[in-house]
């Protein structure tokens, strides 16, 4: 595994995910409803990037989930329509798993700020069954960590804390800079 820190961050943000998404079920709560579209398809990024991360593929910036769906290799595409088509058959072929997708693809930023402009309207079930297709493809090419269980060492430990430090830092004056230019 070449990046065990996007792998970690993937699983972290597909349970947080699914977290709100139980909340929100369990309840019928609308208030979760952004949190877990938002949620949802932040997930689906993550983990699209940690498949594409280790498996050697440039995305530099990008968000739009399509375009960062397009870089997998069609193998992990057919994989995870497969897993969508078997879990939710609803989604009856992959013109319709790429209709959806495409209706996703831009709703993190989209909904992130929905108060600002009108966002897509998204089947809820759509995303529940990518992002658990594309976090159980993920698990079968062998991309799993449970970065609690590593061993560390207290020069690692002191090591980590300084790049902290050294870290805070640096974004203390990056962050004063951007706001100096946005004031001018």
């Amino acid at each position: 595994m070449k990046d065990k820190t996007i792998v970690y961050q993937a699983k972290s943000f597909y349970n947080a995910y699914i977290a709100l998404e139980q909340i929100y079920n369990n309840t019928n709560e609308t208030m979760f409803l952004v949190p877990v579209i938002v949620n949802g398809c932040f997930s689906i990024e993550i983990t699209l990037k940690a498949i594409l991360k280790n498996n050697d593929i440039k995305y530099k910036n990008e968000h739009n989930l399509v375009v960062l769906y397009n870089k997998l290799p069609t193998e992990i595409q057919k994989m995870i329509n497969d897993w969508v088509l078997e879990k939710t058959p609803e989604y009856k072929d992959d013109s319709r798993i790429n209709e959806e997708l495409l209706i996703i693809s831009g709703a993190y930023n989209q909904w992130r700020y929905c108060f600002d402009n009108e966002p897509a309207s998204i089947d809820t079930c759509f995303v529940s069954s990518f992002a658990n297709a594309v976090i159980g493809v993920m698990f079968s090419l062998g991309l799993n960590v449970d970065l609690t269980e590593e061993i560390v060492t207290n020069n690692e430990i002191d090591m980590v804390s300084h790049k902290i430090e050294e870290n805070r830092k640096q974004f203390i004056e990056k962050n004063k800079e951007y706001i100096k230019k946005k004031e001018q």
